[in-house]
Parts: C-alpha cells; structure tokens; sequence
C-alpha cells in the first residue's frame, strides 16, 4: 500500500526522509555504546593500584576489565529493562504503548557523556578549589614556624633586656639610699 501512495502522490512523499529502524541485538548496542564512550575518560581497573584490595575491602566483589566494559553493559541493560517495561505497560493499558527506539538508546549515551564531564569538571573544580586551600594551609603553617622561631628570639631578647631593667632598678633603689 505504501507503494501504491508513493507512486500516485509522488508531491507528498518528494522531501520526506523515512528511518526505519529495526530493534538491534545486545552485541549491536555494546558496540554503539563502546564507540560513542571511547572519548569519555573511564580508567581500566588497571590504571588503579590495588584495586581489587580496594574492593574486597569495601565488601564488593572486583571484576575484570574496564569501567568502560561496566558502563556500557549497564546502558545495554537499561535500555532493554525500559523495552521489557514499555511491552508490560502496554498489556496493561489495553494496548496503547510507547516505543523505545535505537534513537532513544543513542540520547541516552548522549546524556551520559554530557553528565559525566559535566560532573567531572566540576569535580575537578572542587579537586582544584581542595588544593588551593591546602596550599594556603600549607604557607601559613610555615609562616606560624616562623613567627615562634622569631617569637622564641624576641622572648630571649625581651628576658635579657628586663633583666637588665630590674639590676637597673635595683641599682636606683640602692643609690637612692
């Protein structure tokens, strides 16, 4: 039927762009979302000394590979729980559904990405704002360093100079007799 229309009514369909999508199998998706992730920093567990000593100590079980292999079988996971819950949805509510496109899959990546360097930057920004502060902490306790040694010598001085001050005194008192 669709031929049928586009042949007798060539001026309806002549700007039209149609998208056929099919659904795309899990190994699809991990791929998709391996390659729009590659620019995002995600470190493998080897980047991280004694991670696996970290995890075991936090009561989390380490697995092998990288947070990039996690975040994107997370995201394939996500998105075909949103498929499964869209077909329930839709037998409870008497057919009426929503779709859940591979163009829905590749906003959601998008949105990950923007949402992981947003946070990261500002992260970065409280890591740099942490370390000016630390290096001001670190300044004013050498300044306090040296103002006690500066204090100690003033103390030595200002001791000598009162206990001349006091045989001074002692001498007035004396002569004064």
């Amino acid at each position: 039927d669709f031929d049928n229309r586009a042949a007798t009514s060539p001026a309806l369909y002549n700007r039209c762009v149609i998208d056929w999508f099919g659904e795309w199998s899990d190994t699809a998706l991990y791929q998709v979302g391996f390659e729009f992730t590659k620019n995002l920093d995600l470190s493998d567990a080897s980047d991280i000394p004694d991670a696996k000593e970290q995890a075991e100590r936090a009561g989390m079980q380490a697995v092998e590979g990288s947070q990039r292999d996690a975040v994107v079988s997370t995201m394939v996971f996500v998105h075909e729980s949103v498929i499964d819950a869209n077909k329930m949805l839709a037998k409870q509510r008497a057919g009426r559904s929503s779709y859940v496109t591979p163009r829905h899959y590749l906003d959601f990546i998008k949105h990950y990405a923007k949402l992981f360097n947003d946070k990261r930057e500002q992260l970065e920004d409280q890591q740099r704002h942490l370390n000016t502060g630390l290096r001001k902490l670190r300044d004013t306790e050498a300044q306090v360093l040296e103002l006690r040694a500066a204090l100690s010598k003033k103390e030595v001085e200002l001791q000598e100079k009162e206990k001349r001050a006091n045989d001074k005194l002692d001498q007035i008192m004396i002569d004064q007799r």
